[in-house]
């Protein structure tokens, strides 16, 4: 794997080839505690420090288990993270690497886009024809959502009346989009129009063409790390990375594996289009040798036998971070015996239980839902009981339908 990265490397340092416009994705993806993030951090050791490869290439690392508070947009449930926030968080990244170089057009855009807003308020909502009255208390956040349905003509507009928190009788909300275009198209231009149907859309291509300029210069590297912050925002960046040309590698790592998502998966696949230049690597689980290895490296100290050795890959199922907690449970004096093997069956320890699966848990579930979560498990199958833990644990207004979403 670490080779075709350097084969991929190689070709950078050359010229383009003609007809080629396609980026490079390097997609990870394994378990959790599996050393996606650390493989991540090899393969930038590699572009940055490896003589063959010294000063060729630049990166870009947006890693939200660091500090999600970092970046606008990422601090919400994991549901609601969507592309703008995605885009918002790559242009801060970017300004901070290039002093705002190459993302002007971008950040003009973003601002454009809000006095267009300021400009569309004036037009509807203190307009006083009767069937634009639903809009007369939207506040810029509620008129672009608004609009943005309206524009598209998706047949949601009642939904989003709704969950706007504005009130329109169905004949209404049904005509909106009608007199919404109709409106917009007598004082706006095509581009601008499109900047309020789709802003995602048009800000990925803006914030695409500032890193294809300064890819220009030098090789660009982009690290994901963990995708499942933005597995909703598949489609923005997907776009995004189309946008962003050849000279771009994308390096992403999640626990979905975004070349074959499950059926059930929220993430948005990776198009046939981007899986042109693409290298898929799955993680596997560490093999016998390898969890002596790491044993040894993490516990020097400890006397491991053969059959501890393989007692601790069987409890740990070969994931990476589990061996490291048990073999720091061994180096305070704990024996095999205290993390999980009883009657010749794998247990595990409340501890590395616990560490493991909050790990998991990080980026995967918000931390209201975790007692929800709980919930869930306790409720097996049992709707009606579930929707009894919900309200007690969030009130009478829990949502079931939206708790599942989120949690499924």
């Amino acid at each position: 794997f670490q080779q075709k990265f350097r084969n991929l490397l190689k070709g950078l340092a050359g010229p383009v080839p003609d007809g080629v416009d396609l980026p490079a994705v390097v997609l990870i993806s394994g378990s959790g505690g599996m050393g996606k993030t650390l493989l991540l951090r090899r393969l930038d050791d590699i572009a940055r420090l490896e003589p063959a490869f010294n000063g060729l290439s630049q990166s870009l690392w947006l890693d939200w288990r660091g500090g999600c508070e970092k970046f606008a947009g990422f601090a919400g449930p994991l549901d609601e993270t969507g592309g703008e926030a995605l885009l918002e968080a790559l242009y801060t990244a970017a300004v901070r690497a290039w002093d705002g170089r190459f993302v002007e057009t971008y950040r003009q855009m973003q601002a454009g886009r809000a006095d267009l807003l300021l400009r569309v308020e004036k037009l509807v909502v203190r307009n006083e024809r009767s069937d634009l009255s639903a809009l007369r208390t939207a506040t810029p956040a509620m008129l672009a959502r608004v609009l943005q349905a309206g524009l598209s003509g998706d047949g949601k507009m009642a939904k989003t009346l709704q969950s706007a928190g504005l009130y329109a009788e169905a004949d209404q909300a049904d005509r909106l989009p009608e007199v919404l275009t109709d409106r917009l198209q007598r004082v706006l231009r095509p581009d601008q129009i499109e900047l309020l149907r789709d802003p995602a859309l048009a800000l990925a291509h803006a914030l695409g063409q500032g890193m294809r300029q300064a890819a220009a210069q030098r090789p660009l590297l982009v690290f994901l790390d963990p995708m499942e912050r933005v597995e909703r925002a598949g489609e923005t960046l997907y776009e995004l990375m189309l946008a962003a040309g050849p000279q771009v590698v994308w390096l992403l790592a999640g626990r979905t594996r975004l070349s074959q998502p499950e059926p059930m998966s929220r993430a948005v696949g990776l198009p046939e289009v981007l899986s042109k230049n693409l290298i898929d690597y799955v993680v596997p689980p560490l093999e016998r040798g390898q969890v002596r290895d790491l044993l040894q490296e993490a516990a020097p100290g400890y006397d491991f036998s053969a059959k501890d050795v393989e007692q601790i890959a069987d409890f740990s199922q070969g994931i990476p971070m589990a061996v490291v907690l048990l073999a720091g449970l061994f180096q305070k004096g704990a024996a095999l015996a205290d993390v999980g093997w009883k009657q010749g069956m794998v247990l595990p320890s409340e501890e590395v239980l616990h560490r493991v699966v909050d790990r998991t848990l990080t980026m995967v579930v918000a931390d209201e839902d975790r007692p929800g979560l709980f919930a869930l498990a306790l409720a097996g199958e049992d709707m009606e009981a579930l929707r009894a833990m919900l309200v007690g644990l969030y009130g009478a207004d829990a949502d079931t339908g939206r708790f599942m979403d989120r949690v499924s």
